[in-house]
């Protein structure tokens, strides 16, 4: 790609090259970039899906508008008054436009990120690391279950 980017293409299609993984339900688009310091990556996302950022390494700006208030920030502590508009290691990016591009700025140092879509399931999610299911009772049955010994179900 242009500029020294890099993409790394898990699922979905880049520029016409798909990645290995395919035939899902889903049609999502995982995809690994690498963005060098003073570059802008633009992407076009499709309207519909959910679309996320994972970074990776480094830091960048992935607000256009760079408006801090505009997005839900964790901070240190209750008076944590000041915030950046750059998202390090850690951070996750929910996009919530339909359609368009996102753009990613990485101004004064590398940054990698995984740049995720695909369309909603419409189905609730009740998460716990690792275990992701549908409802809150399922996540606790089955770290219950993977003590026992019995989360693993063979199928004869």
């Amino acid at each position: 790609m242009a500029s020294g980017v890099t993409v790394g293409i898990i699922c979905g299609v880049v520029d016409g090259v798909a990645g290995p993984v395919k035939d899902i339900v889903t049609d999502p688009e995982y995809i690994d970039v690498s963005v060098p310091a003073g570059t802008t990556f633009t992407h076009a996302v499709p309207s519909g899906p959910t679309v996320f950022a994972y970074v990776v390494d480094g830091r960048a700006y992935f607000d256009e508008d760079r408006n801090p208030f505009a997005h839900e920030v964790i901070g240190n502590n209750y008076f944590d008054f000041k915030r950046d508009c750059k998202f390090g290691p850690g951070s996750i990016v929910l996009y919530e436009r339909n359609g368009d591009e996102v753009a990613i700025e990485a101004e004064d140092s590398p940054v990698r990120f995984l740049l995720v879509s695909g369309r909603p399931i419409g189905e609730p999610v009740a998460w716990y690391w690792p275990i992701v299911m549908n409802t809150r009772e399922e996540p606790q049955t089955a770290f219950e279950e993977f003590d026992k010994g019995t989360f693993i179900k063979h199928r004869v």
